[in-house]
């Protein structure tokens, strides 16, 4: 039985060994030796120029800097005076891009039943502020409200006022009132 076992654990080791090998030789072939000619055809690879005694240039061979003259800055009422705006552009609200976005009284709620948490997709851009007061639809049927406690751009935190009727699905229509 001991022979039986040791044969297994042999063949085992053979069979380890030769993965860590096949791993190794894939990773040489996918990964260091593509880089490496790529870095052999860019000419990347850091050979010096020049011996290292040709670096200790004496100080007499310096050439010394050219002086630049900078023009006097020119005052900017005068540039603003000269400037004009030839096609001006509107800012763009990244987040309501188009009147209809704002002027939405509808939106999703949310229930996130493993973190306890209700979200409408309806936010400040619409008019929801702390304490506003939403209907949710199921269908066409009023189920009940929500009142909004935190209100971001887009989405907006609430609570239910009344939670009974909100067991049957996590998503509902709601309606700014």
């Amino acid at each position: 039985m001991a022979e039986k076992n040791l044969k297994k654990i042999v063949i085992g080791l053979v069979f380890i060994v030769l993965a860590i090998g096949s791993g190794l030789g894939a990773f040489y072939l996918l990964e260091v030796k593509p880089e490496m000619t790529r870095r052999a055809a860019l000419g990347n690879v850091a050979q010096p120029t020049a011996p290292a005694i040709d670096r200790l240039a004496p100080a007499a061979s310096v050439s010394k800097p050219t002086p630049v003259s900078t023009p006097a800055a020119a005052p900017a009422a005068a540039l603003l005076a000269k400037a004009t705006v030839s096609n001006p552009v509107e800012p763009v609200d990244p987040v309501a891009q188009t009147p209809s976005d704002q002027s939405r009284k509808d939106g999703f709620l949310w229930i996130d039943r493993k973190t306890s948490r209700w979200v409408v997709t309806l936010g400040a851009i619409h008019g929801l502020k702390a304490d506003s007061l939403l209907a949710v639809y199921q269908g066409d049927k009023v189920i009940g409200q929500v009142k909004v406690t935190r209100a971001f751009d887009v989405i907006s935190y609430v609570q239910p006022m009344d939670s009974p009727k909100f067991e049957q699905s996590d998503y509902f229509r709601v309606v700014i009132q």
